[in-house]
């Protein structure tokens, strides 16, 4: 009787002595540098809370009462790193450098205590430098789709161009891709003539890694959107289908 006594307040002790593992949840900054094995993770700051909107202009002006909760999470091979939907292991984990905000969940290594950083230079969009460094565990990520990138340009590219946007998707090392390289600026003037002299259509493109990266995998190269305010994006297979198509709508 005293042996099953003492082994359920032992058991009892080992419970009460184990404490919750932390996590960290928030956003999926990418890395600022493109170093590999390393990302900023943004949890909340005392301007915009645990909302990051896609831009914010420099507040080197306001720094002095600005307090953020934000990681240089590192990992590696040892990582595992997780589908949020499906809690899958995910074999081979999508580049983490994606610039869309990501939703995502650390696990840390033991030792971890959330910290708030101040004395910042800028918001921490502008400035990653000297964040607590925290080695993963575990990774939780959002997937990500092809729409990531639809909204991705819808939120950043109207403040810039008001009739349209093309945005090219190519395969790296391609012809097209070469091609498309060195002849950008002319296909932002031909979009600027065939829409009658105005500024205001432009032409970019993400690269394969980048824009898988951004689309979960989901990209068909070669693929070129073109976006309006306002409207569903529309697909096209080639850049001569393209100016055809923005001919038509000018």
């Amino acid at each position: 009787m005293k042996k099953g006594w003492a082994a359920a307040l032992l058991l009892l002790l080992t419970a009460c002595g184990e404490e919750e593992q932390d996590v960290i949840t928030g956003y999926n900054l990418g890395s600022h540098v493109l170093e590999h094995g390393k990302i900023t993770v943004f949890v909340e700051d005392n301007k915009f809370g645990t909302e990051l909107p896609p831009h914010v202009t420099s507040m080197t002006a306001e720094m002095e009462e600005y307090e953020v909760e934000a990681y240089t999470v590192v990992y590696d091979d040892d990582t595992e790193i997780i589908d949020s939907e499906t809690g899958e292991r995910i074999e081979n984990p999508p580049n983490l450098f994606t610039p869309v905000s990501q939703q995502i969940r650390v696990v840390p290594e033991a030792g971890f205590k959330p910290t708030i950083s101040t004395n910042r230079e800028n918001h921490v969009l502008h400035d990653r430098a000297l964040l607590p460094t925290v080695r993963a565990q575990q990774i939780e990520l959002e997937p990500l789709s092809l729409e990531n990138i639809h909204a991705y340009v819808d939120e950043t590219a109207w403040d810039h161009f008001t009739d349209g946007f093309v945005l090219a998707l190519l395969e790296d090392g391609t012809q097209e891709a070469i091609d498309f390289a060195t002849r950008q600026q002319a296909y932002h003037e031909e979009l600027r003539e065939i829409s009658g002299g105005r500024d205001r259509w432009s032409i970019g493109s993400f690269g394969e890694s980048y824009a898988d990266a951004m689309s979960g995998g989901e990209v068909e190269f070669p693929s070129y959107f073109i976006y309006q305010e306002g409207e569903e994006p529309v697909k096209k297979k080639s850049i001569d289908e393209v100016m055809e198509y923005v001919e038509g709508v000018s």
